[in-house]
């Protein structure tokens, strides 16, 4: 039998915004049926990010660096809004250790009763750089945090572990356990899948950055299966989450202008196609040379006016068209419901024109939540 296919709305927990989500935003999610999760992302800032001659054209007291911690936020959720589960997601492997993460999961599977999930990624430059942390040890981080996930699930008396980074000795946080939170892996290269397939409950990607149509991402869901089931582990139970970048609108003429804005511009740059490479496949000049990864390499508070504005140049209309899901309510679902067939198990469509500054607890922006819950609700209806 299919699995219904679940669903998550991501928010984004901005200090200019309470801490809690808009009661009536947690209503209209909670009452609708169809949405399963909500989301929040572990962003210290984004002065490493967003370039400061894009910020310069910003309108507001509002920054980019201003940002809850999201366990705190989700928590706060969970409570108000029991309907919902939470998503602890993206979260870096890097600048987080295995044993609070894991404590912060079992936390939020508690307050509801389960259906919380953390999603782990390697970590992207801009968000630990700033801070002291060495991007370059993210994929062994990575790779010793789910192996201590499933230990510090089993153990219930102290045990040591040497992994490639993190040494436990004698280590032990108890042994009251209530629901066990799922711990996912997020990113597209083969190594990161390689250790969702021996060590996660399930594997994240976004689209189509990381595969750009739903045959492409049938054959690497396959894949995963494969080696899922190669670590002796049911493939079945194994789930596959996609974070479609859409541009939705009914009127085309908006999403046209959206595509010239300077921010979807350069995520389109910087996130069309890993790797970069890629968009030759499609016959299209990528932005950034062969192997140039934004993850790795992006780092904003370098840019010269010069450098920002040759990044801005190399960045094609082709690649912007190519970047997103774009179009009617209508048409981004049926785009999304053939990744579905594919094989994605969960579904967080990010809808870049109503990404508005207050997009955590703002029910104003009624236009793009409306479109979201419409698409959640023909999806679930399609599965």
């Amino acid at each position: 039998m299919t699995r219904s296919v679940r669903t998550a709305f991501p928010t984004r927990p901005t200090r200019w915004n309470p801490v809690a989500l808009d009661p009536q935003l947690g209503r209209i999610f909670e009452e609708s049926g169809v949405l399963d999760f909500i989301s929040a992302p572990d962003v210290l800032a984004l002065s490493g990010f967003v370039p400061r001659q894009i910020e310069q054209l910003r309108v507001g007291s509002s920054d980019n660096s201003s940002w809850h911690d999201p366990a705190i936020a989700l928590a706060v959720a969970a409570v108000n809004h029991p309907g919902l589960g939470v998503i602890h997601g993206g979260i870096n492997a890097i600048r987080n250790g295995p044993a609070e993460l894991f404590r912060d999961g079992l936390s939020l599977a508690s307050l509801t009763q389960g259906r919380a999930q953390v999603w782990v990624s390697v970590g992207e430059l801009y968000n630990v750089k700033p801070f002291g942390y060495k991007r370059s040890q993210g994929l062994a981080r990575l790779e010793d945090h789910f192996r201590l996930y499933q230990l510090l699930w089993e153990r219930d008396t102290p045990f040591d572990f040497e992994g490639n980074v993190w040494k436990f000795e004698g280590a032990y946080i108890g042994a009251e356990r209530s629901h066990r939170p799922e711990f996912w892996a997020m990113g597209g290269g083969p190594r990161l899948t390689d250790i969702a397939a021996r060590y996660a409950d399930g594997w994240v990607t976004c689209l189509p950055m990381a595969e750009p149509n739903p045959d492409a991402y049938a054959k690497r869901v396959t894949a995963v299966k494969e080696a899922v089931e190669r670590a002796g582990r049911d493939p079945e139970a194994f789930g596959f989450a996609i974070m479609p970048n859409c541009l939705i609108h009914e009127d085309p003429e908006v999403i046209r202008a959206s595509m010239q804005n300077p921010m979807i511009r350069l995520l389109a740059g910087l996130w069309g196609r890993t790797p970069q490479g890629r968009w030759l496949e499609e016959g299209i000049e990528p932005p950034f040379p062969d192997g140039w990864e934004y993850s790795i390499k992006w780092d904003a508070r370098t840019l010269t006016d010069e450098q920002f504005s040759a990044a801005m140049a190399g960045i094609s209309d082709e690649v912007v068209e190519g970047s997103f899901i774009s179009g009617t309510p209508k048409e981004v679902t049926a785009r999304i419901q053939a990744f579905v067939d594919a094989g994605a198990t969960l579904v967080q469509p990010v809808d870049m024109v109503g990404l508005g500054e207050r997009t955590y607890g703002d029910p104003f922006e009624s236009d793009s939540i409306r479109w979201r819950m419409d698409i959640y609700r023909a999806l679930k209806a399609g599965s």
